[in-house]
């Protein structure tokens, strides 16, 4: 029986019979199977958040002394009004999150001002597909939520591992998608605060996870908002714990 695939995964620039483009797919499986991430515009900025997973050993482990517990961060400044939140392959999502850190750079030599959100999600949707065109290239295992303050405006685009890009008021990838969208449609986004709103972040994050990673797992946060003087900025971790706290007692 011949496989699925058929020879036509061999090659990105190689369509199937059916119209399909495996390695295409095959990197949307990379982005499905990591852990959740969501960026969500409430009335007064952008918050961040991804589920982590420690790397390494856990403090009261024989080998912890030779690699340390350690998460892998998914949450990233691109400017200082532009942040983004990835899941999928984390080499591929530093790739891609230097090139958008590049664009923002080149943008403002270029013209002398910060660039727009849209004009940084555009550039970076190209890129990314760019790398679904090509044989002797693979697309990127990574999905991007890119968002970012413009004009007194909030906006948030989501950039799919084969270059679409689409702009939303909430959005979740990974693992844990459809939960934490059905979750994301019963918040009240143009009326709460985002620091009203990060014990509802934690509760989604918490309800995207499964029992393996209950134990290994945290809260990466950051926003753009009023409390951060509508600059990108990590989220005390005081204020994330106390979040978790009053998410759990909900």
């Amino acid at each position: 029986m011949v496989g699925i695939g058929a020879g036509y995964d061999l090659s990105v620039s190689t369509f199937s019979p059916d119209g399909r483009v495996f390695q295409v797919e095959y990197a949307t499986k990379a982005v499905d199977s990591a852990p959740t991430a969501i960026a969500v515009v409430f009335s007064d900025g952008i918050v961040f958040a991804a589920d982590s997973l420690a790397c390494g050993t856990q403090d009261d482990s024989p080998y912890a002394n030779v690699l340390q517990a350690k998460p892998a961060w998914r949450v990233f400044a691109i400017d200082e009004q532009i942040g983004a939140v990835v899941a999928g392959l984390l080499p591929d999502a530093k790739c891609v999150i230097k090139r958008a850190q590049e664009e923002c750079k080149s943008f403002f030599k270029e013209y002398g001002t910060k660039p727009p959100v849209r004009i940084i999600a555009e550039r970076i949707a190209l890129f990314v597909h760019a790398y679904t065109l090509y044989w002797h290239v693979r697309p990127f295992g990574v999905s991007i939520l890119l968002a970012g303050i413009n004009n007194n405006t909030h906006e948030l685009y989501c950039i799919e591992s084969n270059g679409a890009c689409y702009k939303y008021g909430g959005m979740a990838i990974g693992k844990g998608k459809h939960i934490a969208k059905t979750e994301i449609e019963k918040l009240n986004l143009k009326e709460k605060t985002c620091k009203e709103s990060l014990k509802d972040i934690c509760y989604i994050i918490s309800q995207c996870r499964d029992e393996s990673s209950l134990k290994t797992s945290d809260i990466q946060m950051a926003w753009i908002c009023t409390d951060s003087n509508y600059t990108y900025q990590i989220i005390p971790q005081d204020l994330i714990n106390l979040a978790k706290n009053q998410s759990t007692q909900n």
